[in-house]
């Protein structure tokens, strides 16, 4: 039976050394656990009436955070989705920009720059880098209406979920309706060149972005209010949380978070 929801969160705490196309990339030990906690709790409560057609994966240690690991389970996921279903991908952990191979295929861009993008954003993973063209490829292999909401708690993460050319647009939301399916909505952390933080209060650590977003969390808010509360709670932050929908008609913006 394919689902009418999936939800896959990834938390990658300690890459270490990540060597990505001749580059050595070394990142400090950071927490995940607080925040896919949120995330899980959160989902499950929204969706908890879809019973057997909601789904969530969660992977966390180490053998499961692989390249491999994450990208098949990813494929995988796609494959068990029905059409018109929503698909939730949020990935804690570390993020970075990196000049991509020249041998190599690019994708698109979101329209501001005929050129292809100039350099990979790739995410963390315990073994290795995984680039934002991986994900170009994915969302074109859901089922007809699907609908996507993808978050990235990372350094460098706006379009690091998409694998389309960073907008020069400051606005914290980029509105883009009358694309291409599936309906996808992007929530990222930072802008690309900049870093992302995270903050402990009470004893507990979260990611600066998930922090905000589970602080301005309510049943029944749109995506829109709920990232926009985010942001009003970060005026003295160094980093600049984005806000994307790319997709068709009409634009994803106005649904309440998580319905299926």
């Amino acid at each position: 039976m394919t689902k009418k929801a999936i939800a896959l969160l990834v938390g990658v705490p300690d890459p270490g050394t990540i060597d990505y196309l001749g580059e050595q990339y070394s990142f400090n030990a950071i927490h995940v656990d607080a925040d896919l906690k949120w995330y899980r709790e959160t989902l499950n409560h929204q969706l908890a009436t879809l019973g057997d057609a909601f789904a969530t994966v969660v992977l966390r240690s180490p053998e499961l955070t692989t390249v491999a690991h994450i990208t098949s389970t990813l494929n995988y996921l796609a494959t068990q989705l029905g059409p018109g279903g929503l698909f939730v991908m949020m990935f804690c952990g570390h993020g970075f920009q990196a000049a991509p191979d020249s041998g190599k295929p690019h994708h698109g861009n979101d329209g501001d720059d005929p050129l292809d993008d100039a350099v990979d954003e790739v995410l963390a993973a315990s073994d290795g880098g995984l680039v934002d063209d991986f994900f170009a490829d994915l969302w074109t292999k859901l089922p007809d209406k699907a609908r996507v909401v993808a978050i990235a708690d990372t350094c460098s993460s706006d379009t690091i979920l998409e694998g389309i050319m960073a907008s020069r647009n400051v606005e914290p939301i980029i509105n883009r309706p009358g694309g291409a399916a599936p309906s996808r909505l992007f929530i990222s952390a930072s802008m690309t060149s900049q870093k992302a933080r995270e903050e402990t209060h009470d004893g507990v650590t979260h990611g600066v972005l998930t922090r905000a977003l589970s602080s301005s969390w309510h049943d029944g808010v749109t995506y829109q209010e709920w990232f926009e509360g985010a942001v009003d709670s970060l005026n003295d932050e160094p980093q600049n949380p984005r806000m994307r929908y790319v997709g068709p008609r009409p634009s994803m913006l106005g649904h309440k978070a998580f319905t299926a």
